[in-house]
């Protein structure tokens, strides 16, 4: 064996991408090589199939710099991190709690971006990542979700911001139109002649085609009443409990991970993209799913017609949204299909009770 090419060769050639990488990110910020540490080097610099970005910590090695987190892209994904930093700022200026900006976007001089955001506080507070982690979170979770969606959704962008980077022409919320291609997508999908035994099984093909027909005729005029050429909203575009971080302290929760961040004139869809995939990527806990439901349909300053109607397309369209990935018994999120199609007629059930009392106790 050429001694070049032995494991021992290999381990210091990784050593020194890594000490590269550590110089370029601290150049750029200002730091030491030493104050930065590496999460991800290995995967980043994987030849065959690089992660999209390298993550990083950095320590305030002297003041007033704060410690930090940040992403470094290699050049084919720095669109994606500039667009994070942009939307990250107009987050940060419509009051939506997220993480504060240390550094905006930038390109390094090796051509990759960057940027560097606060640091969270890992020690007293959780990001649900993995189903097997929202499976054993606390259901009452939900309900800081939902606040924390309120907060979030249907912000309008003040007109005096560079919005260009944001996402435009997301089929969910780019027009009804375009929401209303998805919907017909998913249900063809779902409604296929193949996977007809499995919904039969799970909650009835009659029973679920109803739901759906049933829910369109409901939210189909406000949506069409909720498009305003004049103003766009901010959507996270995919919220997610792996993009949320919960404080142990139960007091600062955050939403993170802007890279997908949209823009939409229509303010019902704005809200329908970010609550819906939320929802459906609360698959392994239903608990959560409802009072993720219930907590936003007691909160929400609308009236509580326009939230019964939002939260129940909600629950059909984040289930059959994300149930058309995954309805091949071979595919390996199918149990995610599973429970949202046998929790979506209970969740449904638990919604009406929150609309029926509303109603009854309505002065």
């Amino acid at each position: 064996m050429n001694p070049s090419e032995g494991p021992k060769s290999n381990e210091l050639q990784q050593a020194a991408r890594e000490f590269a990488l550590r110089s370029e990110a601290a150049n750029a910020l200002g730091l030491k090589p030493q104050s930065i540490e590496l999460v991800n080097a290995v995967e980043f610099t994987e030849p065959e199939k690089p992660a999209r970005f390298l993550y990083g910590f950095t320590e305030a090695d002297k003041e007033p710099l704060k410690a930090g987190f940040f992403k470094l892209s290699q050049p084919e994904n720095n669109s994606q991190l500039e667009r994070e930093s942009a939307a990250l700022t107009i987050a940060n200026r419509v009051g939506i709690p997220t993480v504060g900006v240390l550094h905006p976007y930038q390109v390094t001089p090796e051509g990759n971006g960057l940027l560097h955001v606060d640091r969270l506080d890992g020690e007293n507070g959780t990001v649900l990542t993995s189903p097997e982690l929202i499976a054993s979170a606390d259901p009452r979770l939900g309900i800081r979700a939902a606040l924390m969606l309120l907060q979030a959704g249907g912000r309008e962008i003040p007109a005096d911001m560079d919005s260009s980077l944001l996402k435009r022409g997301d089929w969910r919320n780019e027009s009804p139109e375009t929401f209303w291609k998805v919907w017909a997508e998913q249900n063809n999908i779902v409604f296929s002649p193949k996977n007809k035994p499995l919904v039969d099984k799970l909650i009835g093909t009659e029973k679920l085609q109803a739901i759906v027909d049933q829910t369109r005729v409901a939210i189909e005029p406000e949506i069409n009443a909720r498009t305003n050429l004049n103003t766009e909203y901010f959507v996270h575009n995919d919220a997610s409990p792996g993009n949320m971080y919960f404080s142990d302290k139960g007091d600062s929760d955050l939403l993170l991970d802007f890279e997908h961040a949209a823009a939409s004139h229509n303010l019902t869809l704005s809200q329908l993209t970010d609550l819906g995939n939320f929802y459906g990527r609360l698959w392994p806990n239903p608990a959560m799913q409802q009072q993720l439901l219930t907590s936003y349909f007691e909160n929400s300053p609308d009236s509580p017609e326009y939230n019964y109607k939002l939260l129940k397309t909600v629950v059909v369209f984040g289930s059959m949204f994300l149930s058309k990935y995954a309805m091949d018994p071979n595919h390996h999120e199918h149990q995610m299909a599973i429970s949202l199609l046998s929790s979506l007629e209970g969740n449904l059930a638990s919604l009406d009770n929150s609309y029926q009392t509303r109603k009854e106790h309505k002065p």
